[in-house]
């Protein structure tokens, strides 16, 4: 049994392909250590496009093509997971995906089909892999943009106890993937530290990278990037729907907390100015601006700050770079700025509705509700 097994998933059958053949190329010729074993699908675009499939470890490497894969179907996702880890069976399993992302929304989109896989989707390719092989993630990547997210921390917790995401927009060619792997890869790493210390040095090497400045010289810059231990996301979301239900119990307190929200939004974390992602929310810089408002009644503000401290300990490691990141502290959540935002509702339109986060705290129906916001 190897010690360590990481799987990368390439969607590039998008606006993504020019990137994934370049990822693809370097990742096809990379040095595998003793223990480690690398498995890699790489979809490509165009009506033509093929899927390759590699597989490797430092006894050799194997490609094979296979036809057109949907990048966006969680079949076809469980399929490549269930593959690769009974073909390299490891102590330890790490997945990268690279693609389109929405946050909450969902991820890998696939021109081929015209989908994006949805979060609740996605939670059920990763579930059917569980099942089928006995193995759970140990880590998983998102080489994608806005899902360092609550919601979608929370809809996975069950399924890997590590999530390396962003709040903000990533650039098109995504990760430095090479220099990840580079971290992964070094064997003092492995035996030494725990998976939580790795994805520490991991979040660690990008903010290495950009203070070097050559993140700042080319397309691989990333301005935020963190590290989310998933197990305190039931305790948040118990402690969010004490919150909820504080909202609902003072609902003449709700003008203060929308312009907690406003405020947050305002100053904060994304690139793109456009719904939904403007409306992704620092949870921290939120809850911190209630604490701020003594207007806000204390039990509202106590809950908040708990949420506050809940996520100082599960963000593990947090990098940012820039202003623009200023109030970027490792996980957001959905807070619509007006009911524009929203058109035919963030239950039909986002599926919100469908969130395990939705189900457990209310914040929709209830929360974001008590702002007139919920329809």
């Amino acid at each position: 049994m190897k010690e360590l097994s990481v799987l990368i998933y390439l969607a590039g059958n998008n606006d993504l392909s020019a990137a994934a053949s370049r990822h693809w190329g370097l990742l096809r010729d990379l040095s595998i250590p003793q223990g480690v074993a690398l498995s890699v699908q790489y979809d490509t675009q165009g009506g033509g496009g093929k899927t390759f499939r590699l597989g490797a470890d430092s006894s050799g490497r194997r490609i094979v093509t296979l036809k057109p894969r949907d990048s966006s179907s969680p079949d076809h996702l469980a399929e490549f997971l269930c593959w690769s880890m009974a073909r390299a069976p490891a102590k330890r399993q790490v997945l990268l995906l690279f693609c389109h992302s929405d946050g909450f929304i969902g991820l890998l989109e696939s021109d081929a089909s015209g989908r994006t896989m949805a979060l609740p989707a996605f939670r059920g390719a990763l579930e059917g892999t569980l099942a089928k092989t006995g193995r759970p993630l140990d880590m998983l990547i998102f080489d994608c943009c806005f899902m360092a997210m609550a919601e979608v921390a929370y809809e996975l917790k069950k399924l890997c106890p590590l999530i390396l995401a962003s709040q903000d927009e990533l650039p098109g060619d995504g990760l430095p993937l090479v220099s990840l792997l580079e971290v992964l890869f070094r064997p003092a790493g492995r035996e030494a530290r725990g998976m939580r210390q790795i994805a520490a040095s991991l979040v660690r090497s990008l903010a290495m990278e950009a203070l070097s400045g050559e993140g700042m010289t080319h397309r691989l810059f990333v301005p935020q990037f963190c590290a989310i231990e998933t197990a305190p996301l039931t305790e948040l979301a118990r402690q969010f729907r004490l919150f909820t239900a504080g909202l609902c119990e003072n609902l003449e307190c709700c003008g203060a907390v929308a312009e907690a929200g406003r405020r947050a939004q305002r100053s904060g974390n994304f690139a793109w100015n456009r719904e939904p992602y403007r409306s992704f929310v620092d949870v921290w810089h939120f809850c911190t601006l209630l604490l701020e408002n003594l207007s806000i009644p204390e039990a509202i503000r106590e809950t908040a700050g708990r949420i506050a401290v809940l996520v100082e300990s599960l963000v593990v490691e947090n990098t940012r770079w820039g202003d623009e990141t200023r109030n970027s502290h490792g996980l957001s959540f959905y807070f619509p700025r007006t009911s524009r935002a929203i058109p035919g509702g963030a239950a039909k339109k986002y599926g919100y509705g469908d969130l395990l986060w939705e189900r457990d705290t209310s914040w929709g129906r209830s929360g974001i509700n008590s702002f007139g916001l919920w329809h």
